[in-house]
């Protein structure tokens, strides 16, 4: 990033939604400014999505997965706020299809 840039966390939360997962995880990597970091908090997946999100994490490093089964979904974004790096958050749900320019400074 250039000095002055703003850095941005995309946080968002997952359940049981292996497609959908993808599709926003790719949607969010394809930004035309991408997120500094995505943070994903999944609620005790038991299709794959978890094991996806490892994927994900193990080959995009500004993808970070973590686990806390039973959380419902402001749980879950506020344990993603809290491990979050950045000051400004942008929060979507997996699922979600980010338009290309979302994160794009104006």
């Amino acid at each position: 990033m250039t000095e002055g840039a703003l850095h941005v966390s995309v946080i968002m939360t997952v359940r049981n939604d292996r497609r959908g997962c993808r599709t926003s995880l790719d949607s969010l990597l394809a930004q035309t400014h991408p997120p500094d970091e995505i943070v994903v908090v999944d609620a005790g997946s038991t299709d794959g999505t978890w094991e996806l999100l490892e994927q994900y994490a193990k080959a995009v490093a500004r993808v970070r997965a973590h686990q806390a089964p039973g959380l419902n979904i402001a749980q879950g974004r506020n344990l993603a706020t809290s491990l979050a790096a950045n000051d400004i958050i942008a929060a979507t749900d997996g699922g979600c299809v980010a338009e290309t320019r979302w994160l794009t400074n104006h």
